[in-house]
Protein backbone atom coordinates (compact mmCIF):
# COMPACT_ATOMS: atom_id res chain seq x y z
CA UNK A 1 0.00 0.00 0.00
CA UNK A 2 2.84 2.09 0.82
CA UNK A 3 4.42 1.23 -2.69
CA UNK A 4 1.25 2.06 -4.26
CA UNK A 5 0.74 5.73 -2.35
CA UNK A 6 4.65 6.61 -2.92
CA UNK A 7 3.73 5.91 -6.90
CA UNK A 8 0.88 8.29 -6.61
CA UNK A 9 2.66 11.09 -5.40
CA UNK A 10 5.23 10.67 -7.69
CA UNK A 11 3.22 10.46 -10.49
CA UNK A 12 1.40 13.95 -8.75
CA UNK A 13 4.58 15.77 -8.64
CA UNK A 14 5.21 14.62 -12.05
CA UNK A 15 2.23 16.45 -13.36
CA UNK A 16 2.29 19.39 -11.30
CA UNK A 17 5.95 20.21 -12.88
CA UNK A 18 3.87 19.78 -16.16
CA UNK A 19 1.54 22.09 -15.68
CA UNK A 20 4.04 24.80 -14.41
CA UNK A 21 6.13 24.43 -17.43
CA UNK A 22 3.29 24.31 -19.66
CA UNK A 23 1.82 27.84 -18.05
CA UNK A 24 5.36 28.72 -18.86
CA UNK A 25 5.19 27.68 -22.46
CA UNK A 26 1.94 28.07 -23.66
CA UNK A 27 0.96 26.06 -26.99
CA UNK A 28 -0.02 29.37 -28.58
CA UNK A 29 1.83 32.32 -28.35
CA UNK A 30 -0.59 35.43 -28.68
CA UNK A 31 2.64 38.10 -30.10
CA UNK A 32 2.86 35.76 -33.13
CA UNK A 33 -1.05 37.10 -33.73
CA UNK A 34 -1.47 40.85 -35.57
CA UNK A 35 -4.90 41.65 -33.36
CA UNK A 36 -4.90 44.64 -35.12
CA UNK A 37 -6.90 43.53 -37.91
CA UNK A 38 -10.11 41.59 -37.86
CA UNK A 39 -10.39 38.04 -37.92
CA UNK A 40 -13.47 37.92 -40.42
CA UNK A 41 -11.18 40.13 -42.70
CA UNK A 42 -7.68 38.50 -43.12
CA UNK A 43 -7.79 35.29 -41.05
CA UNK A 44 -4.06 35.10 -42.36
CA UNK A 45 -2.91 38.30 -41.00
CA UNK A 46 -4.46 37.80 -38.30
CA UNK A 47 -3.06 34.32 -37.20
CA UNK A 48 0.06 35.23 -38.36
CA UNK A 49 1.06 39.21 -38.66
CA UNK A 50 2.74 38.74 -35.49
CA UNK A 51 5.15 36.60 -36.24
CA UNK A 52 6.04 37.43 -40.37
CA UNK A 53 6.79 41.15 -38.49
CA UNK A 54 9.09 39.49 -36.27
CA UNK A 55 10.94 37.41 -38.93
CA UNK A 56 10.97 39.01 -41.93
CA UNK A 57 11.31 37.72 -45.39
CA UNK A 58 14.97 37.65 -46.59
CA UNK A 59 15.46 39.78 -49.99
CA UNK A 60 16.34 36.69 -52.26
CA UNK A 61 13.63 34.78 -51.11
CA UNK A 62 9.99 34.68 -52.80
CA UNK A 63 8.95 31.77 -49.95
CA UNK A 64 11.16 30.83 -46.48
CA UNK A 65 9.38 27.86 -44.70
CA UNK A 66 10.80 24.26 -42.95
CA UNK A 67 11.72 22.85 -46.24
CA UNK A 68 13.89 25.57 -47.40
CA UNK A 69 15.42 25.91 -44.10
CA UNK A 70 16.45 22.36 -44.17
CA UNK A 71 17.56 22.57 -47.81
CA UNK A 72 20.19 25.53 -46.58
CA UNK A 73 21.21 23.66 -43.85
CA UNK A 74 21.97 20.39 -46.04
CA UNK A 75 24.13 22.63 -48.07
CA UNK A 76 26.01 24.23 -45.57
CA UNK A 77 26.62 20.65 -43.96
CA UNK A 78 27.03 19.14 -47.64
CA UNK A 79 29.61 22.29 -47.90
CA UNK A 80 31.61 21.73 -45.03
CA UNK A 81 32.06 17.38 -46.03
CA UNK A 82 33.29 18.45 -49.39
CA UNK A 83 35.73 21.05 -47.41
CA UNK A 84 37.24 18.27 -45.22
CA UNK A 85 37.22 15.67 -47.78
CA UNK A 86 39.23 18.10 -50.51
CA UNK A 87 41.31 18.63 -47.58
CA UNK A 88 42.60 15.48 -46.83
CA UNK A 89 45.05 13.50 -48.47
CA UNK A 90 42.96 10.65 -50.60
CA UNK A 91 43.64 7.52 -52.76
CA UNK A 92 44.48 8.04 -56.57
CA UNK A 93 41.31 6.59 -58.13
CA UNK A 94 38.93 6.74 -54.81
CA UNK A 95 35.62 8.59 -54.58
CA UNK A 96 36.49 10.70 -52.13
CA UNK A 97 39.68 11.61 -54.76
CA UNK A 98 36.92 12.54 -57.44
CA UNK A 99 34.86 14.22 -55.29
CA UNK A 100 37.84 16.59 -53.88
CA UNK A 101 39.04 17.17 -57.65
CA UNK A 102 35.50 18.12 -58.47
CA UNK A 103 35.07 20.61 -55.61
CA UNK A 104 37.88 22.20 -56.02
CA UNK A 105 37.85 22.81 -59.43
CA UNK A 106 34.22 24.47 -58.50
CA UNK A 107 35.88 26.55 -55.75
CA UNK A 108 38.64 27.80 -58.13
CA UNK A 109 37.46 30.92 -59.22
CA UNK A 110 40.23 32.14 -60.84
CA UNK A 111 40.17 29.29 -63.19
CA UNK A 112 36.96 29.45 -63.89
CA UNK A 113 37.11 33.56 -64.20
CA UNK A 114 40.28 32.61 -66.57
CA UNK A 115 38.22 29.96 -69.06
CA UNK A 116 35.30 32.39 -69.20
CA UNK A 117 32.74 30.46 -71.58
CA UNK A 118 35.33 28.17 -73.03
CA UNK A 119 34.12 24.79 -71.67
CA UNK A 120 30.64 25.33 -72.85
CA UNK A 121 31.81 26.32 -76.43
CA UNK A 122 31.36 22.85 -77.56
CA UNK A 123 27.73 22.38 -76.43
CA UNK A 124 26.94 25.80 -77.63
CA UNK A 125 28.23 24.81 -80.94
CA UNK A 126 26.60 21.82 -81.07
CA UNK A 127 23.54 23.47 -80.32
CA UNK A 128 24.18 26.02 -82.94
CA UNK A 129 24.54 23.80 -85.59
CA UNK A 130 20.78 22.24 -85.04
CA UNK A 131 18.90 23.22 -88.54
CA UNK A 132 16.25 20.72 -88.89
CA UNK A 133 13.62 19.09 -86.59
CA UNK A 134 15.59 15.91 -87.09
CA UNK A 135 18.82 17.62 -85.21
CA UNK A 136 16.57 19.55 -82.84
CA UNK A 137 14.87 16.18 -81.15
CA UNK A 138 18.51 14.67 -81.00
CA UNK A 139 19.46 18.02 -79.10
CA UNK A 140 16.40 18.11 -77.09
CA UNK A 141 17.25 14.45 -75.75
CA UNK A 142 20.85 15.16 -74.86
CA UNK A 143 20.23 18.54 -72.73
CA UNK A 144 17.29 16.19 -70.99
CA UNK A 145 19.86 13.38 -69.99
CA UNK A 146 22.22 15.82 -68.72
CA UNK A 147 21.22 18.99 -67.49
CA UNK A 148 17.32 20.53 -67.93
CA UNK A 149 13.63 19.85 -69.34
CA UNK A 150 13.77 22.56 -72.09
CA UNK A 151 9.89 22.38 -74.15
CA UNK A 152 8.35 19.45 -71.95
CA UNK A 153 9.46 17.37 -68.63
CA UNK A 154 9.33 13.55 -68.34
CA UNK A 155 9.42 12.07 -64.59
CA UNK A 156 8.41 8.18 -63.22
CA UNK A 157 5.78 8.25 -60.50
CA UNK A 158 2.90 6.32 -59.46
CA UNK A 159 -0.38 6.08 -61.56
CA UNK A 160 -2.99 9.01 -60.05
CA UNK A 161 -5.54 6.02 -60.68
CA UNK A 162 -3.50 3.05 -59.86
CA UNK A 163 -1.17 3.52 -57.24
CA UNK A 164 0.00 0.18 -57.53
CA UNK A 165 2.00 0.44 -61.02
CA UNK A 166 3.97 3.65 -61.97
CA UNK A 167 3.66 5.49 -65.17
CA UNK A 168 5.63 8.22 -67.22
CA UNK A 169 4.70 11.26 -66.82
CA UNK A 170 5.20 14.24 -69.73
CA UNK A 171 4.54 17.61 -68.50
CA UNK A 172 5.11 21.13 -69.35
CA UNK A 173 8.12 22.93 -69.09
CA UNK A 174 10.96 24.86 -70.38
CA UNK A 175 9.50 28.42 -69.24
CA UNK A 176 12.94 30.54 -68.30
CA UNK A 177 10.72 32.41 -65.99
CA UNK A 178 8.65 29.58 -64.87
CA UNK A 179 4.89 30.27 -64.03
CA UNK A 180 3.00 31.24 -67.75
CA UNK A 181 1.52 34.69 -65.87
CA UNK A 182 5.17 36.22 -66.21
CA UNK A 183 4.65 36.18 -69.79
CA UNK A 184 0.91 36.25 -70.08
CA UNK A 185 0.00 39.21 -67.55
CA UNK A 186 0.23 42.77 -68.02
CA UNK A 187 1.17 43.23 -64.63
CA UNK A 188 4.07 41.61 -65.08
CA UNK A 189 6.03 43.77 -68.19
CA UNK A 190 8.77 44.82 -65.41
CA UNK A 191 9.81 41.17 -65.22
CA UNK A 192 9.38 40.91 -68.26
CA UNK A 193 11.75 43.80 -68.99
CA UNK A 194 14.14 42.57 -66.38
CA UNK A 195 14.49 38.78 -68.06
CA UNK A 196 15.51 40.16 -71.31
CA UNK A 197 18.14 42.47 -69.45
CA UNK A 198 19.22 39.00 -68.10
CA UNK A 199 19.11 37.12 -71.58
CA UNK A 200 21.33 39.71 -72.93
CA UNK A 201 24.04 39.86 -70.51
CA UNK A 202 23.85 36.03 -70.83
CA UNK A 203 24.30 35.97 -74.31
CA UNK A 204 26.80 38.56 -74.76
CA UNK A 205 29.10 36.25 -72.20
CA UNK A 206 29.23 33.54 -74.65
CA UNK A 207 29.91 35.57 -77.25
CA UNK A 208 26.33 36.32 -79.51
CA UNK A 209 26.81 39.01 -82.16
CA UNK A 210 23.88 40.37 -81.45
CA UNK A 211 22.77 39.34 -78.02
CA UNK A 212 19.83 41.96 -77.55
CA UNK A 213 18.05 40.56 -80.70
CA UNK A 214 18.83 36.65 -79.25
CA UNK A 215 16.86 38.03 -75.88
CA UNK A 216 14.33 39.49 -77.70
CA UNK A 217 13.39 36.22 -79.79
CA UNK A 218 13.53 34.13 -76.85
CA UNK A 219 11.26 36.18 -75.11
CA UNK A 220 8.68 35.43 -77.77
CA UNK A 221 9.00 31.83 -78.39
CA UNK A 222 8.56 31.05 -74.83
CA UNK A 223 5.65 33.53 -74.74
CA UNK A 224 4.33 31.42 -77.42
CA UNK A 225 4.94 28.25 -75.54
CA UNK A 226 3.40 30.09 -72.34
CA UNK A 227 -0.14 30.85 -74.39
CA UNK A 228 -0.55 27.07 -74.68
CA UNK A 229 0.29 26.15 -70.87
CA UNK A 230 -2.45 25.48 -68.11
CA UNK A 231 -2.32 28.02 -65.35
CA UNK A 232 -1.63 27.47 -61.83
CA UNK A 233 -5.46 27.34 -61.15
CA UNK A 234 -6.37 24.58 -63.88
CA UNK A 235 -2.86 22.38 -63.23
CA UNK A 236 -5.03 22.16 -59.36
CA UNK A 237 -7.70 19.77 -61.33
CA UNK A 238 -5.70 16.18 -61.47
CA UNK A 239 -8.78 14.79 -63.11
CA UNK A 240 -8.59 17.02 -66.65
CA UNK A 241 -5.13 17.11 -65.94
CA UNK A 242 -4.76 12.86 -66.78
CA UNK A 243 -4.56 11.87 -69.69
CA UNK A 244 -3.71 8.53 -70.27
CA UNK A 245 -1.91 7.11 -73.16
CA UNK A 246 -1.20 3.09 -73.93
Amino acid sequence: MKKLMLTFSTLALLAACNVKQAEEVPAINRANFDESVALKDDFYQYATGGWQAANPLKPEFARYGTFDQLRETNEVRLNDLFADIAKSKNKPGTVDQKIADLYNMGMDSLRLNTEGVAPLKADIDRLMSVDNRQHLVYALAIIHTCSSNPMFSTGVSADLLNSTMNVLYIDQAGLGMGNRDYYLDAQNQALRDCYVQWLTKAFSLVGWEDAAAAAEKVLAFETKMAKSFRSNVQLRDVTANYGRYL
